[in-house]
C-alpha cells in the first residue's frame, strides 16, 4: 500500500481513496507501479470492469511512444468518461507510425467534443502519410470547418489526397473563411483534388480564397481556366493577376510562388473590366514566357489605368519571339511612354522589329524621357527600326539617348549619317564622334562627321588629331591634291611624324571636296 501512495504522490494527487487502492491490490497482486496511477484513474472516474482490462492490456503490449501515448489519454479526465474511449485506445494501439500516433492522441485530447468525432479520428488513424495524417487532424480541428455543411465532404478528400501538397492546398481552402463562405467552395474543393499537379493545386488554393476573385460572377470560368492551364508556370500566372487585383493580398505558404511584382491595384482598378480578355489571352499563351510577360502587364497599374491596355496586350499576344514579347511588355508599363503622344507607334514599331536586338534598341528609346521630350523622336524610331543591321541599331539608339547630342544642332544630320554608315565600323566611329562634347562644340563637327562617313578617318575613332587638323587646313587653302606636295608640306610644317594613311586621308578629303565644288 505504501508504495502505491508513492506512485500517486508523483502524480500530484492528494486525496486518496483508499478504498479504489484496496480493490487495485486485490485484483493487480502483482501490477507494475508504473501502472498504478493509470489504474486508478480509470476506477477514480467508473470505468467498466471489462474496458479497463481491455486498455490495460493494451498498454502493456505496446511499444514506447505507443504506451506513452494511451497513458495520456488514461489520465485525462474528460476523454475518461467518453463512449468513444475504448475506440481511441484501439486506434493508436493499431498505428505503426509514431508521428499518426501523435496526432491522434493530439486530436483525442482538443477535439473529443466535435460532433464528427467518430468518422475524423479514423481517418486520421488511415491516413496515407504523417502529412495527410497532419492536415486531416487540422482540418478536424477547424471551427469554421466544423461549422460548415462541407466538413465530411472536405476531410474526405483531404484523406484521398493525390500528393502530401495537393492535401496542404485542400486543407488550406477547408479552413478558410472566405471560401466556406462562397457558393464555390465545392467545386473549388474537387478542382484541387484533382489538380494535374501540385503547383496547378497550389494556384487553386490561392484562388480559392481570394476575395476579389470570389466577389465575380465568373469565379468559376476563372478557376477552370486555372485547373485547364498548360503549365504549372501558366497556372502560376493565371493566379499573380488576382493575387495582385485584391486589396488584400495573402499567401498561404511559407515559401509562395514567385510572383513578377508587388505593386497592389487602388480600388476603382479592381473591378477592370479587361480581367476577362486577360486571364484568355494569358492561358491561350504559345508558350510561358509570353504567358509570363502578358501576365505582368495584366496586373500593373500603369497599364490598367491607360487607355492602351488592351491593344497592348493583344500586341504581346501575337509577338513574333519572345524577345520581342519581353520589349513589349517593359514598354507597356512604362508611365513615360504611355503618358507621350508617340506609345501607339512606338509599341507597333518594336511589334515589327527585324530582330530581337532591334527589338530591344526600340524599347530603350522608347522609354527615355530625353527622346520623348524630342520633336524628332519619331523621326529616330524609324531609323532604328530600319537600320541595316543590328550594329547600327545599337549606335542610333545610343545617339538618340545621347543628352551631348540630343542638345546639339548636329544631332538629325549626325543620327541620319549613322544610319546610312557603310559598315558598322563607321557606324561606331560616327557614334562616338556625334556624343563627343568637344566634337559637338568644335566648328569642324560636321566636316568630321563627313570625313568618317567616306572613310577619311578610319582610325581615330572620330576624335581629329591637332596635327592632322593643321595639314588639313593647308591642304584645303591651297588646292594641293599632289602626294608629293602633301609630303614637302608636312617637312615645312614640322608634321613628319605623321604616319603614311593620315596623310594620303587628309588627302583624299581635300580632292573629294573639290570635286563637289566643281561638279
Amino acid at each position: 500500500m505504501l508504495e502505491m501512495l508513492k506512485c500517486l504522490e508523483k502524480h500530484k494527487i492528494k486525496e486518496v481513496d483508499y478504498d479504489i487502492l484496496k480493490s487495485i491490490k486485490e485484483e493487480y497482486p502483482n501490477i507494475d507501479r508504473k501502472y498504478i496511477y493509470y489504474i486508478y484513474n480509470m476506477k477514480l472516474h467508473n470505468i467498466s470492469k471489462s474496458d479497463e482490462k481491455f486498455i490495460l492490456d493494451v498498454i502493456k503490449q505496446q511499444n514506447h511512444n505507443s504506451r506513452k501515448a494511451l497513458m495520456n489519454i488514461v489520465k485525462n479526465a474528460n476523454l475518461l468518461n467518453y463512449p468513444h474511449l475504448t475506440l481511441i485506445i484501439g486506434l493508436i494501439a493499431n498505428a505503426t507510425n509514431e508521428s499518426i500516433i501523435f496526432h491522434l492522441q493530439n486530436y483525442a485530447k482538443i477535439a473529443y467534443r466535435s460532433p464528427y468525432f467518430e468518422e475524423d479520428i479514423k481517418l486520421i488513424a488511415e491516413a496515407k502519410s504523417e502529412k495527410i495524417a497532419e492536415y486531416l487532424k487540422n482540418v478536424a480541428c477547424n471551427e469554421d470547418s466544423l461549422k460548415s455543411p462541407y466538413h465530411r465532404e472536405d476531410m474526405e478528400l483531404v484523406a484521398n489526397a493525390k500528393t502530401d501538397e495537393i492535401a496542404l492546398s485542400l486543407r488550406i481552402v477547408a479552413c478558410n473563411e472566405n471560401s466556406l463562405n462562397s457558393n464555390y467552395h465545392e467545386k473549388d474543393m474537387n478542382l484541387i483534388a484533382n489538380a494535374k499537379s501540385d503547383m496547378i493545386a497550389r494556384s487553386l488554393c490561392s484562388a480559392a480564397m481570394n476575395i476579389y476573385s470570389l466577389s465575380l460572377d465568373n469565379h468559376e470560368e476563372i478557376m477552370n481556366l486555372i485547373a485547364n492551364a498548360t503549365s504549372d508556370k501558366k497556372a502560376n500566372y493565371l493566379n499573380n493577376v488576382l493575387y495582385h487585383r485584391n486589396p488584400k493580398p495573402f499567401h498561404p505558404f511559407e515559401n509562395p510562388v514567385i510572383t513578377l511584382g508587388s505593386m497592389y491595384i487602388e480600388e476603382n482598378l479592381f473591378q477592370s473590366n479587361h480581367l476577362e480578355e486577360d486571364m484568355n489571352l494569358i492561358a491561350k499563351a504559345e508558350n510561358d514566357n509570353i504567358a509570363c510577360y502578358l501576365s505582368s502587364v495584366a496586373y500593373n497599374y500603369n497599364s490598367l489605368k491607360s487607355p492602351f491596355h488592351r491593344e497592348d496586350m493583344e500586341l504581346i499576344a501575337d509577338a513574333k519571339t519572345d524577345k520581342i514579347a519581353e520589349c513589349l511588355s517593359i514598354v507597356a508599363c512604362d508611365k513615360a511612354s504611355l503618358n507621350s503622344p508617340y506609345h501607339r507607334e512606338d509599341m507597333e514599331l518594336i511589334a515589327n522589329a527585324k530582330t530581337d536586338k532591334i527589338a530591344y534598341y526600340l524599347s530603350v528609346v522608347a522609354r527615355n524621357t530625353v527622346s520623348l521630350n524630342s520633336p524628332h523622336h519619331r523621326e529616330y524610331m524609324k531609323l532604328i527600326a530600319n537600320a541595316k543591321t543590328d550594329e547600327i541599331a545599337a549606335r542610333l539608339h545610343y545617339v538618340a539617348c545621347n543628352y551631348n547630342s540630343l542638345n546639339s544642332s548636329h544631332h538629325r544630320e549626325d543620327m541620319k549619317l549613322i544610319a546610312s554608315a557603310k559598315t558598322d565600323k563607321i557606324a561606331n566611329c560616327l557614334r562616338n564622334a556625334a556624343c563627343d562634347y568637344n566634337s559637338l562644340k568644335s566648328p569642324y563637327h560636321r566636316e568630321d562627321m563627313n570625313r568618317i562617313a567616306q572613310k577619311f578617318l578610319p582610325a581615330n575613332l572620330g576624335k581629329i588629331n591637332i596635327k592632322e587638323r593643321a595639314l588639313l587646313d593647308v591642304l584645303k587653302e591651297y588646292n594641293i591634291t599632289d602626294i608629293d606636295d602633301v609630303l614637302e608640306i608636312t617637312k615645312v610644317l614640322g608634321l613628319g611624324n605623321l604616319n603614311e594613311d593620315t596623310k594620303i586621308s587628309c588627302l583624299e578629303s581635300v580632292k573629294v571636296k573639290q570635286k563637289k565644288k566643281n561638279d
